[in-house]
């Protein structure tokens, strides 16, 4: 439980060093900070600056604190290994990185462009590939997986849905990084989608055969 403690704690720390950093560039950051960007990393929409540095970081420490007690509270929790609950709790740090960087690299307008889009899918497809790793080895719990009505009441449905979405993740993972070193633009929110969304079909599928 103590460890549990300290990742949790080390957690929330990483996902304010960001924040922490770009107080030391208040003066030279903008008042007005860019937030939103589109599928080319072009800002299309912007926020006063103190609303960006901090509304971030407080919405991922809220939902890092949900996710932990809903972690602790889990009775089938103690059948997953621990790994699984770090690299769970290791996500939302590096959206917060990652999110900063971009965001203070643009308000500093240094051109990122071609190499934000590369860390993004490199990232995202890291991410995919390590969340495909846990859905084959992680069982029925109440927060981690794909928790639908079919794979919480059907062992077997969970354990099939589990492998096929671990695959799918994997693969989609793979296909994000080659995307993003070779240059590939425009397959992101494709692959993603494709990767949460074929999961939950095959499982509705399985629920129908009665599985």
């Amino acid at each position: 439980m103590r460890r549990k403690k300290l990742i949790e704690n080390l957690s929330i720390l990483v996902i304010w060093l960001p924040s922490v950093f770009a107080l030391g560039l208040w003066k030279r950051l903008p008042d007005q900070m860019p937030v939103h960007f589109n599928g080319r990393l072009v800002v299309d929409g912007w926020c006063p600056k103190p609303l960006a540095i901090f509304s971030l970081p407080i919405i991922l420490t809220l939902a890092q604190l949900l996710i932990a007690y809903f972690i602790r509270h889990d009775p089938k929790n103690a059948d997953i290994p621990e790994w699984i609950n770090y690299a769970v709790m290791g996500i939302l740090p590096v959206v917060s990185i990652l999110v900063n960087f971009l965001m203070i690299t643009s308000a500093l307008e240094i051109n990122i462009s071609s190499i934000g889009l590369v860390l993004i899918d490199c990232v995202t497809g890291i991410l995919l590939i390590v969340l495909g790793i846990i859905l084959g080895v992680v069982g029925p719990n109440q927060v981690i997986g794909i928790r639908l009505p079919w794979t919480l009441n059907s062992s077997r449905n969970w354990r099939l849905t589990h492998r096929f979405g671990s695959k799918m993740y994997i693969v989609g993972g793979i296909l994000l990084i080659v995307c993003g070193l070779l240059g590939v633009a425009g397959l992101t929110l494709f692959i993603l989608l494709t990767v949460i969304i074929l999961p939950c079909v095959y499982s509705y599928m399985l629920h129908k055969k009665g599985i």
